[in-house]
């Protein structure tokens, strides 16, 4: 019988195929998106509202598929590419007029705010996990709760978030 020896090029060609059809999904889900979005807006909703249901029941059908343990989620790809943008149009669609209207009310949520929403998460995410609720299914904690350190500087990030989305 012969063999037949897979080369470079024929590994190549199926990353290729892969990428294409990855791409092509992409796309489509895209232009959908883009169409749920200007939809929405027409009948004033806002388009991150719709863009919210739309990935809940992509996620949904997903997972009745299947198809869910397909995706991963990747940390630096939503960091440096997703999130960026989401600021960004934040602050490109605010007007200048509207944003110094408001500062006052703006800095007293966002500094305040901020510091009263990190003490809360960091104290209740502190508390919990000394009561062993943030177990990583190994007998072990996800953070390091011997110290608040861990738990207040997760509550820091998650604070921060909140200020950019009231922009």
């Amino acid at each position: 019988m012969h063999q037949v020896r897979r080369t470079q090029d024929d590994d190549d060609e199926e990353i290729h195929e892969v990428l294409g059809v990855d791409l092509v999904v992409l796309s489509f889900f895209l232009v959908v998106l883009i169409a749920v979005s200007v939809s929405a807006e027409a009948r004033h909703i806002p388009s991150s509202a719709a863009s919210i249901v739309l990935g809940s029941l992509l996620g949904i059908a997903a997972h009745l598929v299947g198809a869910d343990r397909l995706a991963t989620f990747d940390e630096e790809l939503f960091l440096y590419l997703l999130l960026p943008p989401v600021i960004f149009e934040a602050g490109f669609s605010l007007s200048a007029r509207s944003f110094f209207s408001n500062l006052a009310t703006i800095l007293t949520f966002a500094i305040p705010g901020t510091m009263l929403s990190t003490f809360v998460i960091g104290c209740t995410v502190y508390t919990a996990g000394r009561a062993g609720w943030f177990g990583d299914g190994s007998g072990g904690d996800v953070l390091d709760f011997d110290s608040p350190l861990e738990p207040f500087i997760f509550g820091a990030l998650v604070s921060a978030t909140d200020p950019s989305q009231i922009l």
